[in-house]
């Protein structure tokens, strides 16, 4: 839990997500990076959080999940035939790349830079950014799970299930691919400066502590094993069981 960490981590350009890094920048008080630092952060938010959640809703609303008639166990908005059992196959195979990708990278979270230090985060680090860049992440590859899920209960065809759910998953990057040369610059410059922390900063960090206790999820390997199965296992089966021509009125779906 030092400086140094940090800065190896800068100079290697790895394990600093956009809101990690804006937790040393509003930890060490850089003022002058606040700006970029907010809008980057806007930007994440709101494709990460509001966009999967926005998405998903549309996707199952298009598609006859929400149609009062719908069941539980139904597939694609398709009319059967032949080429059904052959993308029910591909559906499971999919689907259980999509669980075993999120599954992993939700694994590996609490180890990945300033978030493996938990509710243990030195002075010169924005607690609070660490707090929401944690949360952040476990409801996104969450939403990207769930997204991904019903875009391929609701494809037609193999080439939407792949496109479409691929993208959804490229949704789950966008906080590490936002962070520039230039964000791991302003790092490294500002490594010797420090300001102290205002009345507000430090009781939102005594908030962040607590929530971070979640990290000791990731203390656990057995614990994150029980946690993972059904999204590694119970999905894919569900699947290949559940697959198949869909079970609800064409006019509810025009209607949407």
């Amino acid at each position: 839990m030092s400086q140094a960490e940090i800065k190896q981590w800068a100079e290697n350009q790895e394990n600093l997500d956009i809101y990690q890094v804006n937790a040393f920048i509003f930890g060490t008080g850089q003022y002058k990076f606040y700006p970029i630092g907010l809008w980057k952060l806007t930007a994440c938010i709101g494709l990460q959080i509001f966009g999967i959640i926005i998405l998903t809703d549309q996707v199952a609303e298009e598609n006859g999940f929400m149609c009062p008639d719908a069941q539980v166990c139904q597939g694609y908005n398709g009319s059967g035939g032949g080429e059904s059992g052959q993308l029910a196959w591909m559906a499971f195979f999919f689907v259980s790349f999509v669980s075993i990708t999120c599954a992993e990278q939700l694994r590996g979270l609490g180890d990945l830079g300033m978030y493996s230090w938990g509710s243990n985060q030195p002075e010169f680090v924005s607690k609070i950014w660490v707090c929401i860049g944690l949360y952040t992440n476990v409801m996104v590859l969450l939403l990207c799970w769930l997204c991904s899920v019903i875009i391929v209960f609701a494809s037609k065809s193999l080439l939407d299930m792949v496109l479409n759910a691929v993208a959804v998953l490229f949704m789950i990057t966008i906080d590490d691919e936002i962070v520039t040369f230039s964000d791991y610059d302003n790092v490294l410059a500002t490594m010797a400066s420090y300001s102290s922390k205002n009345a507000a900063s430090r009781a939102l960090d005594k908030c962040a502590e607590k929530m971070l206790n979640l990290q000791v999820l990731w203390s656990k390997p057995w614990l994150c094993s029980v946690v993972m199965l059904p999204l590694t296992i119970a999905a894919p089966l569900f699947t290949i069981i559940c697959y198949g021509p869909a079970e609800f009125s064409a006019d509810c779906v025009a209607a949407a």
